[in-house]
């Protein structure tokens, strides 16, 4: 049996078993699937955002977890076509089309 830390707090962990570990999180292939939905989901919205942040400089873009595409205004405006849609805030991929990025360095 596995012990597995999971940080509910900055400052404190708790330890979970691998079966109080899937109760919390689900089913370890869904939550795989839903992961790799995800991150193709990013790697779309990638591909999208050059030619979004021309359309709509400044705004905000998101693909849902059914490949629908929102631009708002602001993160509230988008908030609320998430809550129109019935959407929950956590399976999408939200970009703000920022026409001057701040550059990273790494």
């Amino acid at each position: 049996m596995a012990i597995r830390n999971a940080t509910t707090t900055p400052n404190k962990a708790i330890r979970m078993t691998d079966s109080e570990w899937e109760e919390w999180m689900g089913d370890p292939q869904m939550v795989r699937d839903e992961m790799v939905e995800h991150e193709q989901r990013q790697r779309w919205m990638n591909s999208l955002v050059d030619d979004l942040t021309r359309q709509y400089p400044g705004q905000w873009a998101a693909l849902t977890e059914k490949g629908e595409l929102l631009i708002a205004p602001s993160i509230e405006a988008l908030t609320v076509k998430f809550r129109e849609l019935n959407t929950p805030p956590g399976s999408n991929v939200i970009e703000f089309l920022d026409t001057d990025p701040t550059p990273w360095i790494l």
